[in-house]
């Protein structure tokens, strides 16, 4: 298992070899052990002017466990690390029917990608079309307003982060992050998102490596079901029985819900099926928009424009006396505001960048947080809300 050595500082224009001798030196000794090097994470620290530099991490692998656990126990700036091994336990009992998996955003791909390298033959529901047909789709809406309400930019391959930065971070401390990461580059992400501290895949990127992804469910065995909602579900003895998607009836061992929050109908078929469900804060607000070359320059001064230096981002938060949050979301360096409605009739908001974050304008969701005393608490009071803002601002 490796460990990280954390908080080495270098400017700049420093070399990767430069980087992961420093942290070997940070072993003393030990360093002698060590077999294998190479940098974790990178971050700019630009809080100071005069000192911007960045801030690097780096995973150390020594040939004995037990000195790794020695030298982090005795050392705070070390941590020690699981590798991100994907180990799933196989069930010996044996289910009539196939796994069906609904939806195809992130969750559903990454469900069927596991079954598939399994041995498994998952059937994937996705109510919007694939790649090729949705990109028509979602520009012609672009063009002229005229909207598919199944096939947009919250519904189809990929889900709604194909058509957005492609953000990939989270607060959360598990291994299995940077499996996920591993798994992008393995389809064609680019190597980089290993290494930085805020990993962005870019949604020019993103179009082809979910397209690999999918091609690869199907080399497996898997069945990808475009153009198919899931419209009803039979349960028995507590377990789901048969699904019903498009003209076909399955029988299923198991259903994977990965609808991700804009299958509204869905939400009310399970509450018809009186299936569990509660409701949970979420956050409403409004994109803004400005010149990135403006966001540079307050963040870096006279360096703005270094190449050397990532696009500059920000992120913004208040709490008022009462714990509510106001809070910036989502910030698309280089991006674009495009307009993403899944419903006639109402407005719907979401930041796109491509890779390169070249664009002219930055934007960022700025958010307040509403809980279940602000909507209502019957499980969908809060769709009903979020539908009411969408629809008065389509309106206005």
């Amino acid at each position: 298992m490796p460990i990280i050595v954390n908080q080495i500082s270098f400017p700049l224009n420093a070399t990767e070899q430069e980087v992961i001798s420093t942290a070997l030196k940070k072993l003393g000794s030990a360093s002698k052990h060590a077999i294998d090097g190479e940098i974790h994470k990178s971050s700019l620290d630009a809080r100071k002017r005069n000192d911007i530099h960045f801030v690097h991490s780096v995973f150390v692998t020594l040939d004995s466990a037990d000195l790794e656990k020695k030298l982090c126990e005795k050392n705070t700036s070390l941590t020690y690390v699981e590798r991100s091994v994907y180990k799933p336990v196989i069930s010996t009992e044996k289910a009539e029917g196939k796994v069906v998996i609904a939806g195809f955003g992130p969750a559903g791909m990454f469900a069927g990608l596991a079954l598939a390298e399994q041995g498994y033959r998952p059937i994937i529901l996705e109510r919007g079309s694939s790649m090729e047909k949705r990109t028509a789709s979602v520009q012609k809406f672009w063009l002229t307003g005229e909207l598919n309400t199944n096939c947009n930019v919250q519904f189809g391959e990929g889900g709604a982060g194909t058509f957005s930065d492609g953000k990939l971070t989270t607060r959360i401390k598990d291994p299995l992050c940077r499996y996920v990461l591993e798994r992008f580059v393995d389809f064609g992400a680019p190597k980089e998102i290993l290494t930085k501290a805020k990993p962005h895949i870019g949604t020019d990127n993103l179009r082809n490596i979910v397209t690999a992804i999918r091609k690869r469910i199907i080399e497996l065995g898997g069945e990808v079901r475009f153009d198919t909602a899931l419209t009803d579900l039979s349960i028995a003895n507590g377990k789901v029985q048969t699904i019903s998607a498009g003209d076909k009836n399955e029988k299923v061992s198991a259903l994977i819900l990965a609808i991700g929050h804009s299958a509204r109908d869905t939400f009310e078929l399970l509450q018809c099926k009186n299936i569990f469900l509660e409701p949970k804060p979420f956050s409403v607000g409004a994109r803004i928009e400005h010149k990135q070359a403006a966001v540079d320059e307050s963040l870096y001064g006279d360096h703005a424009g270094n190449p050397l230096l990532p696009k500059g981002e920000y992120q913004l938060s208040w709490r008022d006396k009462n714990g509510r949050g106001v809070y910036t979301f989502c910030m698309c360096p280089g991006g674009t505001v495009v307009p993403s409605a899944s419903e006639s009739g109402g407005t719907v908001t979401n930041g796109m960048s491509e890779f390169a974050r070249d664009g002219e304008n930055a934007n960022a969701a700025v958010v307040v947080a509403v809980t279940p005393d602000d909507f209502g608490h019957c499980p969908l009071d809060g769709v009903t809300f979020a539908r009411s803002i969408e629809q008065k601002a389509y309106t206005l």
